[in-house]
């Protein structure tokens, strides 16, 4: 008789066990993430690098960088927003920290060099139905891909920065006005080309600031 009842309860145990492992798992490892920012579609938090100059003048040929795109100043810094982008409708709030370097020899009028926070506003809208242009890669019996085909193909959209607060390191405070394109350039990663006018107050001159950002999206 005792035998048999271990019998019976090594039989249950190994019953139990079996239908113990048919039943899915109480907690599941997170699955690695495959999200990508698109031509068509980046709406996300960002945070980023910023790498810029205060222009001076164009003429880069006769004055060379340092005394053109970097007359009154260079810009490194880091910025972090967030960008609601469907393919038709852009629009991002954003807070960029820059250091901004000394303005070189003979170039006064200028804001001193020291930190610099900007806070802006962005919106946009697509320009694919003005190109018909699609987020699609053409193939091979379309020819060969030309510069501005690509650009144009990785371009989410253009956009205008109606006000953007910009606080100089010694307290002067501006208000400017600018525009950009941001374009998807592969997995989480955008490019951001910026312009933003500063204008004159508080005895500094205006301010042309020419950015390029990088973002990684979330």
């Amino acid at each position: 008789m005792k035998r048999l009842l271990a019998v019976l309860m090594a039989s249950a145990a190994l019953t139990g066990l079996a239908h113990a492992a048919d039943l899915p798992p109480l907690f599941k490892a997170p699955s690695k993430s495959t999200y990508t920012c698109t031509p068509a579609s980046c709406s996300n938090f960002y945070v980023g690098g910023v790498l810029g100059g205060n222009v001076g003048n164009a003429d880069i040929v006769a004055n060379g960088l340092q005394n053109s795109i970097f007359a009154g100043g260079g810009f490194i810094g880091a910025d972090v927003g967030y960008r609601f982008w469907n393919g038709i409708y852009y629009a991002a709030i954003e807070n960029d920290v820059m250091l901004q370097s000394a303005n070189n020899a003979g170039v006064i009028g200028f804001q001193p060099s020291g930190f610099m926070d900007v806070v802006q506003g962005k919106i946009g809208m697509s320009l694919a139905p003005l190109f018909g242009v699609t987020s699609t890669t053409p193939s091979p019996s379309q020819g060969p891909i030309s510069v501005p085909q690509t650009i144009l193909a990785n371009l989410m959209s253009p956009y205008l920065v109606p006000v953007s607060d910009v606080i100089a390191g010694n307290g002067v405070q501006r208000y400017a006005t600018g525009a950009g394109s941001e374009f998807a350039i592969g997995g989480r990663w955008s490019l951001d080309p910026e312009y933003l006018y500063v204008p004159a107050a508080s005895g500094l001159k205006a301010a042309n600031m020419a950015l390029v950002k990088l973002h990684y999206n979330w």
